[in-house]
């Protein structure tokens, strides 16, 4: 049993939802239906809160550089910490544009000074008028959040913290990581003060983990025919992809790193909170050789292939030239990093899978430009010849890798290379067939390849080589994403998948120190599983459709999914809630496959206002 506890509403009890079947996953009962909108994720309540976090923001940049006089000693080094956040006395932070600040004075009588016009800033009306300023000025923190009687997955030593713990959040950042009844449940606030929490969850022994991370995803795939793809128009594809990030968000996934389409406007819309899913990562386009397999014209097309549309996963460059204006531009435009096809791939129509793809100087050449960016270089490769030129010219991380030997994983593992194999997009092609949305020649391209990539998954392994996780699904499939987990536990132990979808994947991205654990200072990505549920036992849990196996999701301290259950009597008091009758309330509750009630315990879809409300 989980339960919320506000600062005026006392207890509410919560029973999740149990997955048809019990907790083992049914691996084949997705559909195109799955990638509608899930329910449960708090997309207006996220959406607000974003938004007060970035008005918030710019009124504290504008007040730092727009202040005339410093605020008390006191309030000052808070200000400077970011520990508290200053107001004008006269009024509080509105969701509007810093300079659209109104500042009228709460009360305004005779020969008060007028409103500030909102092109003023704050310190012209604080100098207008003697009486504003002889008023001190009112902190504003974001309020803490409280989770306690967790569970809390260390995934770098592949166990559990000794006892249950409380967890405290403030802001984006985790506070402090403390068993229970050794933490000091409050913040600093502007004054030195302390601050209870806003909200208080008891997880009721629930496993708290790091949000999960895929490192190779491509979130405008939204069809798995790549060459109609670009038939598409913009604005379908974007909308789209907006439901096929909701749906990894649901899932656990808070962080991605798109390996060739996404861009910086859907980043930055997800960032906003305008889109609700993971944090992306873009790579921009692909870059590919004529014919590679970023080329998706067909023998008898004659039309540009430069990757100039969002649609498009990839763009042809050929020559020292050309992929290193390519590079540029892809940088120029924000990517992470670069990606390269370095060997052909399956939805290509013009190669072959085995492809050696690229020249070891266009490789190099483009590998320089990301270097002098500071960046890295990641390539698509699937046999021995085109994994190890790659690794020659300096790529960090090596995608699928299908068919790795001994000599080739020795060879990237001396020079730190990833691997980040990508299984259940050939598990769901070959399922599927023509169903998936991919020609019929190019499905036969799949062959052997899951086979192939669960031998060098197990290869990577003995070699000690670093392994991240990726799904690299396309169109409809992308709901099959968690199924990964299963795949991979074939061969590998829990805790080492666990480590591929978190701490590697955060080394990969050069997060490390922000990502991937849950550990004070680090940002507040989290999974609240469902209670009973133990990763560590079997991984293949995570893989439940739907993302039923994940009560809630925190991304940077908000609340992202809120558990679907059944609503609490009217009027239950705070004793009563907490002992609800749990066969009672499970018959109310939906079934947890098709995550399809929009029923919701009281105080969870305001759980973000609580915490920024001033």
């Amino acid at each position: 049993m989980l339960k919320l506890r506000l600062l005026t509403d006392g207890l509410l009890a919560m029973r999740l939802p149990t997955s048809r079947g019990g907790d083992r996953p049914d691996y084949y009962s997705s559909n195109s239906s799955d990638n509608l909108m899930p329910e449960g994720l708090c997309i207006n309540s996220f959406s607000r809160a974003c938004a007060m976090r970035k008005a918030l923001q710019q009124f504290r940049a504008t007040t730092t550089t727009t202040t005339t006089k410093s605020p008390p000693a006191s309030s000052f080094s808070a200000l400077a910490t970011g520990a508290g956040l200053y107001e004008a006395p006269w009024k509080k932070p509105c969701l509007v544009q810093t300079s659209n600040v109104p500042t009228e004075p709460e009360e305004q009588g005779a020969g008060t000074a007028p409103a500030m016009l909102p092109s003023e800033p704050p310190a012209a009306a604080a100098a207008a008028s003697p009486a504003s300023t002889s008023q001190p000025r009112r902190p504003f923190l974001e309020l803490p959040l409280l989770l306690t009687n967790c569970r809390v997955l260390d995934v770098m030593e592949g166990g559990y913290m000794e006892g249950l713990q409380e967890v405290l959040i403030q802001g984006r950042l985790i506070k402090e990581v403390r068993p229970m009844g050794q933490l000091a449940a409050e913040a600093a606030g502007a004054e030195g003060e302390r601050v209870a929490p806003a909200v208080e969850v008891d997880c009721g022994g629930a496993v708290l983990m790091p949000g999960l991370c895929d490192a190779h995803v491509h979130c405008t795939a939204v069809t798995a025919d790549l060459a109609g793809l670009m038939s598409l128009p913009e604005s379908y594809v974007a909308m789209k992809s907006a439901h096929i990030l909701a749906g990894m968000l649901a899932r656990g996934f808070t962080t991605v790193r798109d390996a060739g389409g996404a861009d910086f406007g859907l980043a930055q819309a997800v960032e906003e909170g305008l889109v609700l899913g993971p944090r992306i990562l873009f790579t921009g386009h692909a870059l590919s050789q004529t014919g590679g397999h970023g080329d998706f014209r067909g023998r008898g097309e004659e039309v540009c292939a430069c990757g100039a549309a969002l649609r498009g996963i990839g763009r042809v460059c050929d020559g020292d030239a050309e992929v290193r204006r390519a590079a540029r531009d892809e940088l120029r435009r924000g990517a992470h990093c670069i990606k390269v096809m370095a060997s052909g791939g399956v939805a290509s129509p013009t190669d072959r899978l085995t492809n050696t793809q690229f020249s070891e100087a266009e490789m190099t050449a483009i590998v320089e430009e990301a270097t002098a960016a500071g960046t890295y270089v990641c390539a698509h490769a699937y046999k021995p010849s085109a994994i190890q030129r790659a690794v020659r010219c300096g790529v960090k991380s090596i995608e699928h890798g299908n068919y790795l030997d001994e000599t080739t994983a020795d060879c990237m593992s001396q020079r730190s290379v990833v691997l980040v194999p990508t299984l259940v997009t050939y598990h769901e092609i070959a399922r599927r067939g023509v169903a998936s949305g991919m020609p019929e020649e190019l499905v036969a391209k799949v062959g052997d390849a899951l086979e192939a990539g669960l031998r060098s998954l197990s290869i990577a392994s003995k070699s000690g080589l670093s392994v991240c996780f990726g799904s690299d699904l396309l169109g409809d499939m992308h709901s099959a994403q968690a199924l990964e987990f299963e795949l991979r536990s074939r061969v590998l132990s829990s805790p080492a998948i666990l480590r591929s979808a978190t701490v590697t994947c955060a080394w990969l991205f050069g997060m490390q120190n922000s990502l991937g654990q849950v550990r004070p200072g680090y940002i507040a990505d989290l999974l609240l599983l469902r209670p009973g549920l133990d990763p560590l036992a079997d991984v293949a849990v995570l893989a439940t459709p739907g993302g039923a196996a994940v009560a809630a999701v925190f991304k940077e301290g908000l609340l992202a999914k809120a558990p679907l259950l059944a609503r609490a009597p009217a009027g239950a008091g705070c004793t009563a809630a907490a002992n609800l009758d749990v066969k009672r309330v499970s018959s109310e509750a939906v079934d947890g496959d098709g995550c399809s009630s929009s029923v919701m315990m009281d105080g969870w879809a305001d759980l973000n206002q609580r915490l920024l409300a001033p």
